[in-house]
């Protein structure tokens, strides 16, 4: 810009000189030789006004090139934020969907699997006494075992069986939730530090169009200063 305004002042400085030379001539005996001079000062004018229009040109170009690429970072800049708060979403629709189901079910199952190895330990008590008390043989050496007992004995064991049976599943069921919920909360830590770099990349892109936005009004000054 300061190239051009030089021009320009040269340009009126020559068109100055042109004017007096012009004046000089009315009353100068050698007509000729100033007419040549006006001539030489006429063309440098020209070649002049050539450049200025020429420069014009250019900085309306460069001008314009300027300000498709504010437009076009400006809109990166808004595909970006846009990809940004949908990355948000998915975490904490991972967090709802995958962590806090995790520990609600393990509180749950973990609640389930005590009863049951409670009636499992009290079952295996019974059963003790029982086979106990139908192996003493009050001293005469002869078991005898009623079919009530033997009734006794099958279920306890059979209820027994179902809850060891039970007990497995449950703990298979509670081994297989604590894995997920670790995987959970390293996908969770993960993501979490993927959205402190989300939250830097978009504090480099809000300074990025402050910038660009200063930029647009210095351009906008200077064309307004033409």
């Amino acid at each position: 810009m300061e190239i051009n305004n030089n021009i320009i002042d040269d340009n009126a400085r020559l068109q100055k000189e042109n004017w007096e030379f012009k004046k000089a001539g009315c009353s100068n005996k050698d007509h000729i030789s100033l007419i040549l001079q006006i001539e030489k000062k006429d063309k440098k004018l020209e070649k002049r006004d050539r450049i200025i229009d020429q420069l014009k040109i250019e900085n309306k170009n460069s001008i314009q090139e300027i300000n498709n690429r504010i437009d076009s970072i400006l809109k990166l800049y808004r595909g970006q934020s846009n990809e940004i708060d949908q990355f948000k979403q998915e975490i904490y629709k991972l967090f709802n969907d995958k962590v806090e189901p995790s520990l609600k079910n393990i509180v749950l199952d973990s609640q389930v699997q005590n009863p049951l190895s409670e009636m499992q330990q009290e079952n295996e008590s019974k059963l003790l006494e029982l086979q106990t008390n139908l192996n003493s043989d009050g001293g005469n050496g002869v078991h005898v075992v009623d079919s009530s007992s033997k009734e006794s004995i099958a279920h306890l064991e059979l209820e027994n069986k179902k809850l060891k049976e039970e007990v497995a599943v449950q703990s298979s069921e509670i081994e297989g939730l604590r894995l997920q919920l670790g995987e959970s909360h390293f996908l969770f830590e993960e993501n979490t530090n993927l959205k402190n770099e989300i939250d830097k990349l978009e504090g480099y892109l809000r300074a990025s169009r402050n910038i660009m936005k200063d930029q647009r009004e210095k351009i906008r000054t200077l064309q307004s200063n033409k």
